[in-house]
């Protein structure tokens, strides 16, 4: 189970102790508590009234009956930090949150921090800083706090899903809080291509749970479930479900996850989970598609097939994710989506920051489906290119290489030149995107692996 330790980083007197009261306090009316105060970095359980108001306290919250989740305003002295991570690294706490004057990497407190996230693979570091203007303090302790109850429910929300996904943790939330608003209708569907392991479905599935337009609407969930050893991606899967500890699913020629998926989702009787290519899948005519969330298509004949025995289906109601739409691999698709965009027959409504874009009010017509044609290999470059300014804004460095990368893919394997967008690619390497061209460019020249993605 990953764990996450909070930390409001700021000077003394700077609202940090006022947030995390004002957050304990929201948090008291979700789940039970324990109370303890601290007198010299010693812990002493005792009922909330019973605290001194002039001394530190931690708060013990149980979440479920199996993880905890530990707040303490005591983390200004070298032992009560310590103290607190030490009670944080006890196997039933999945969230630590501390406010603590650990401004600089020399200080000990810090150090202390960073040394039990650096010998810990699942835990993850959220620092929280900015804690300071005294002018407008009460305002913003208020809205840290609110701000701070926000992250607790996220961390919370991807707690609900143990099941591997090569999703971001941003992604699974954004279909979770999608998933909680849609609003359906009595013949309203949800369908899913790509289901892998079924990480994302999870997400899916929990907010409809929490969404009070949902009446056991049914979920559609379409994917091959196995691979075969004449794939070159055979090998990359069977480490991957051996590091997941899901060997029984590996045979001598196949690896087969279908039993996997459905023993997980056994429950839910309104799923129907169909091992099967994406050309087979076509609902009734009466049924219409309100989420319809696509991690499969990198090619436009693949999307043009599900958009084509789904169109009946999709109306501007619907709403449409495509993962992996920012990837290099995915160039076909990206010019496709886009000249939709620039002819209004489809709106964006969120980008990720990672791959995927969120589309809604859909009008693309079969004609539009029909009429592109992907041997026009300068018409999708241009419209990459075009792209990459149309989205300036709401995108980042990662996104934008990926755009470049998308068009030096097109280009390499049409044998065109593509040193000009080479150049362009190399100008936003930095730091945060230096590893991410470099794996991009090397994924580019594996043949073997170009075929199996695509």
């Amino acid at each position: 189970m990953k764990k996450y330790l909070i930390v409001l980083k700021g000077e003394s007197n700077t609202g940090k102790t006022t947030v995390l009261k004002l957050l304990s306090e929201k948090l008291r009316k979700e789940y039970e508590f324990k109370s303890y105060e601290i007198d010299d970095c010693e812990y002493e359980e005792k009922n909330l009234n019973q605290i001194e108001k002039t001394k530190d306290w931690c708060i013990s919250f149980e979440i479920d009956k199996i993880s905890k989740m530990i707040i303490s305003t005591g983390g200004d002295e070298d032992k009560c930090i310590n103290n607190f991570l030490k009670e944080f690294k006890q196997n039933d706490v999945f969230i630590g949150i501390t406010a603590c004057q650990c401004v600089n990497k020399n200080n000990n407190r810090y150090k202390a921090i960073l040394q039990t996230i650096q010998k810990n693979n699942n835990f993850e570091l959220i620092e929280l800083t900015n804690y300071g203007n005294f002018e407008y303090r009460n305002l913003l302790n208020k809205v840290k706090s609110e701000e701070l109850f926000e992250l607790v429910n996220n961390l919370l929300v991807l707690k609900k899903n143990e099941i591997y996904s090569m999703l971001s943790d941003e992604e699974k939330l954004n279909l979770y809080y999608l998933s909680k608003h849609l609003k359906l209708k009595k013949n309203s569907v949800i369908v899913e291509y790509g289901t892998f392991l079924g990480g994302s479905l999870q997400f899916i599935l929990n907010g409809l749970k929490e969404n009070s337009t949902y009446n056991n609407n049914y979920i559609y969930a379409i994917d091959l479930f196995c691979v075969d050893d004449f794939n070159s991606w055979f090998d990359d899967f069977k480490i991957r479900f051996e590091n997941l500890g899901l060997e029984n699913c590996i045979e001598k020629n196949k690896i087969d996850w279908f039993s996997y998926v459905k023993d997980n989702f056994k429950s839910i009787t309104n799923l129907q989970l169909l091992k099967s290519s994406h050309e087979n899948f076509k609902l009734e005519e009466k049924q219409e598609i309100a989420l319809l969330h696509l991690d499969l298509a990198k090619r436009f004949n693949t999307l043009k097939d599900i958009l084509s025995n789904l169109y009946v289906n999709l109306n501007r109601e619907s709403l449409i994710i495509h993962q992996d739409f920012f990837y290099h691999f995915s160039g076909e698709v990206i010019a496709f989506l886009y000249k939709m965009i620039k002819e209004k027959k489809i709106e964006v409504e969120l980008i990720s920051s990672f791959g995927s874009i969120y589309l809604k009010n859909f009008t693309i017509t079969l004609e539009d489906l029909n009429s592109f044609d992907i041997s026009d290999i300068d018409l999708m470059v241009s419209l990459i290119d075009e792209s990459i300014y149309f989205f300036d804004k709401e995108i980042n460095f990662w996104q934008k290489a990926s755009l470049y990368g998308a068009i030096i893919n097109l280009l390499k394997i049409s044998g065109k030149n593509y040193n000009k967008y080479l150049k362009k690619l190399n100008q936003l390497e930095n730091k945060q995107t230096a590893n991410h061209i470099n794996r991009m460019l090397d994924e580019l020249n594996n043949k073997n692996l170009f075929k199996g993605y695509l």
